[in-house]
């Protein structure tokens, strides 16, 4: 029994061994000693693709279950074009139908009538499908999980990313927050303080 434990052991340390060399030679992951890319980094980069001509986001938007009638889908090109028309935000929804966080954000958070309500007044909306996004936008925004919520102003600036699940109450206050430019004079505690 006590070998039987001992081998199980070795066994496991020399897989997690593997592992992390395994994970030190993938070509593009930073070394042990390399600095690493912090998130506010990471989302400056993605998001300054997002107003990069060569983008291409001509695929139509996917319908998701349970989208809500008053809720327009758009292409990430549409968007973009209509937001600098009308002075709107972009918001990019990434999911997947095997999600169960999307599927929840489906039938909880966007049917939610304060988020509808903001959503429609103040955005455009694009859905991407993860496991069908022949443009590749997923690759291109560095979605690393689903769902994942891109804003983008109406000069295709960089506003904010939500990675995850977000209650509907939460998300109400966020578009609020994003859409009448709060964001820029405080940071999402101080204006959610000035809601109570």
């Amino acid at each position: 029994m006590k070998k039987s434990i001992a081998i199980v052991s070795l066994t496991v340390v020399c897989l997690a061994g593997l592992a992390i060399i395994a994970y030190a030679l993938v070509p593009g992951k930073p070394g042990p000693d390399a600095p690493r890319e912090g998130a506010a980094d990471r989302d400056s980069f993605v998001l300054a693709a997002a107003g990069k001509a060569s983008l291409g986001g001509t695929q139509a938007p996917a319908m998701f279950p349970n989208k809500p009638d008053s809720l327009k889908l758009l292409s990430l090109d549409e968007a973009l074009s209509e937001a600098k028309a009308t002075g709107k935000y972009v918001l990019i929804y990434f999911w997947t139908s095997w999600c169960p966080n999307c599927e929840i954000f489906n039938r909880q958070v966007l049917p939610d009538p304060a988020v509808l309500e903001s959503l429609n007044r103040s955005y455009v909306f694009v859905s991407i499908d993860g496991d069908n996004d022949r443009d590749m936008l997923g690759r291109v925004f560095r979605v690393r999980g689903y769902p994942t919520l891109y804003i983008l102003d109406h000069n295709s600036e960089p506003a904010l990313v939500i990675p995850g699940r977000i209650p509907a109450d939460t998300f109400a206050h966020v578009l609020n927050y994003i859409s009448t430019g709060a964001h820029e004079k405080m940071g999402f505690e101080e204006y959610e303080a000035t809601l109570s």
